[in-house]
């Protein structure tokens, strides 16, 4: 596994945090994702609640507000200094075989010219409420699953089109694109496991 990144990029529901640690288990690589957020706000000083709030919170309304007041290249927010944070620790992360969920990493990745394996989870609804139900998030995701599940990936594509402005999940972006939902938890990973070690990384 010498050399070996892995990125994995998810639809919100398809149960990525589950597939990276058997991925971790079965590569012996170390992952990082709610981790990973930790890492940057020690490493850059950043208060852990703010990141959680803001670093994949970017919504229509903060979009919309942006566009109206300047270009997007030349405004420079609290989100933009967090994703320049997160791009610096997805850079160290890098210097190691590692897994690294989410925070646009294939795109930090592919302009800073390190190979990497990228993978893109995603599953149909039904497939998604009821992994968000049996999670049991909270009374507002239980209430209206989809409803939450859709604000969640919104949220998830406005951040990375406006960091990397390409639209999440376009299969030439990825190495491998997976229905989870298709083909069940314990196959995927046996999938990408068998991708991963046939796939030359150079």
């Amino acid at each position: 596994m010498a050399n070996r990144i892995i990125t994995i990029s998810r639809e919100y529901g398809a149960n990525a945090h589950w597939i990276s640690g058997k991925l971790s288990e079965r590569l012996g690589l170390p992952y990082y994702d709610k981790d990973f957020i930790r890492k940057t706000a020690a490493e850059h000083g950043y208060d852990l609640d703010t990141l959680k709030k803001e670093s994949e919170n970017i919504s229509n309304a903060f979009l919309n507000h942006l566009i109206n007041i300047t270009s997007p290249v030349s405004y420079k927010s609290s989100y933009d200094t967090i994703f320049a944070a997160q791009s610096q620790v997805v850079l160290e992360l890098a210097k190691h075989p590692c897994i690294i969920v989410g925070r646009c990493a294939n795109y930090i990745l592919e302009q800073a010219g390190i190979p990497s394996f990228d993978i893109y989870l995603y599953a149909e609804d039904a497939w998604k409420i009821r992994h968000v139900k049996e999670l049991d998030l909270s009374p507002e995701a239980n209430a209206d699953p989809l409803a939450y599940i859709r604000r969640q990936d919104q949220e998830r594509q406005h951040y990375y089109k406006r960091y990397t402005g390409r639209d999440m999940g376009r299969v030439e972006n990825y190495n491998a694109c997976l229905d989870v939902g298709c083909f069940g938890l314990e196959n995927t990973v046996e999938v990408l496991v068998d991708m991963i070690q046939k796939t030359r990384m150079d």
